[in-house]
C-alpha cells in the first residue's frame, strides 16, 4: 500500500498541471489498468451537469497480495552464512593443530581470507584474532622451553653437587680403608717378628736340654734306671716343649692368615673403591 500510495499522488499532480477540474476523464479510467486497484466503484459525474460539479470521492486501497523477491538481503543472507561456515572452519583448523605446527597454516589460512574477499565480506577483525592466537601460542612454546631448560640444568646442578657430597664421603672412607690397612700391616710385621722370636727361642730350649740330658748321662753311667727314667722324663718334657712350642707356632700362623685375610679384604676394597668414586 505504501508503494502505491506516492504513485496516486503523482498522477493527482499531473491531473491538476494539464487543468482538469473535475477529475479524471471516464475514458482515461477505462485505459488505465493501474488504477484499477480502487475496491469501491467510482461514482462518474453525468454529462448533462455542468463542469462545475464536485471531484468523485475515491474509495481506500486494499492491501497487497504481491510478494517481492529482494535480491539484496538473499546475498546478505548468503554471505553471512559463507562466513559463518569459514569461521567455523578456522576454528576448527585451529583446535585440532599441535602448537608447534600453527605457523604452518598461514597458507591456508590466506585461501580462506581470499574466499572472504571474493565475498567483499570485511575479515580484518577474524585475521586478527587469528593472528593473536597464533602468536601467543609461539610464546606460550618459547615460555615452555626456556622453562623446561631451566630445570634441567638445575636438576643437572642438583645432580653434580649430591655426587661432590658422595665423592667427599667416599674419600674420608677411603682414608680410613688406607689407615687400617697400615695398622693391619704392622700388626702383620710384628706377628712376625714374635713368631720368628719364639721359634728361635725354642729351638734354642730344645737344644739347651738335649746338652743338659747328653752332659747327665756321660756323668752318671751306672745308674741306669735312673738314667732310662730321667731320659725318659726328659724326653717327655722335649716332646711337650716340641708340642707346645709347635701349637704356638700353628696358633701365631693361624693369627696370621687370618690377619692376612683382613688385609687383603681392605685392600680389595681400596682397590675397588676408586672406581665407585669415578662413577
Amino acid at each position: 500500500m505504501s508503494y502505491f500510495l506516492p504513485q496516486l499522488g503523482n498522477q493527482f499532480a499531473s491531473d491538476e498541471r494539464e487543468g482538469s477540474v473535475d477529475g479524471l476523464d471516464p475514458f482515461d479510467l477505462a485505459l488505465r489498468s493501474k488504477h484499477n486497484f480502487v475496491s469501491e466503484p467510482i461514482h462518474l459525474p453525468s454529462t448533462s451537469k455542468p463542469s462545475t460539479s464536485k471531484p468523485p470521492v475515491l474509495g481506500r486501497a486494499a492491501p497487497s497480495t504481491v510478494a517481492t523477491f529482494d535480491t539484496g538481503s538473499v546475498i546478505n543472507c548468503s554471505r553471512r552464512l559463507a562466513a559463518k561456515i569459514y569461521d567455523s572452519k578456522i576454528k576448527s583448523i585451529l583446535g585440532t593443530t599441535p602448537f608447534e605446527k600453527l605457523t604452518s597454516l598461514r597458507p591456508k589460512l590466506q585461501v580462506i581470507y581470499a574466499e572472504f574477499l571474493k565475498l567483499e565480506l570485511d575479515y580484518s577483525l577474524l585475521q586478527t584474532q587469528v593472528e593473536n592466537y597464533i602468536q601467543n601460542a609461539t610464546n606460550y612454546i618459547s615460555m615452555r622451553s626456556n622453562f623446561a631448560s631451566r630445570m634441567t640444568s638445575e636438576a643437572k646442578e642438583q645432580r653434580l653437587a649430591d655426587v661432590d657430597t658422595k665423592r667427599g664421603q667416599l674419600m674420608e672412607e677411603l682414608e680410613q680403608l688406607d689407615l687400617e690397612a697400615k695398622k693391619l700391616k704392622e700388626s702383620l710385621e710384628g706377628i712376625d717378628a714374635q713368631r720368628a722370636q719364639k721359634q728361635h727361642f725354642h729351638v734354642y730350649l730344645l737344644q739347651l736340654m738335649y746338652i743338659i740330658i747328653q752332659d747327665a748321662s756321660q756323668r752318671f753311667p751306672t745308674r741306669s734306671l735312673f738314667k732310662s727314667s730321667s731320659r725318659l722324663r726328659v724326653d717327655d718334657q722335649m716332646l711337650e716343649l716340641c708340642e707346645t712350642a709347635g701349637t704356638k707356632t700353628l696358633r701365631a700362623s693361624d693369627k696370621k692368615k687370618s690377619v692376612g685375610h683382613k688385609f687383603d679384604d681392605v685392600k680389595q676394597k681400596s682397590e675397588h673403591h676408586p672406581l665407585e668414586t669415578q662413577k
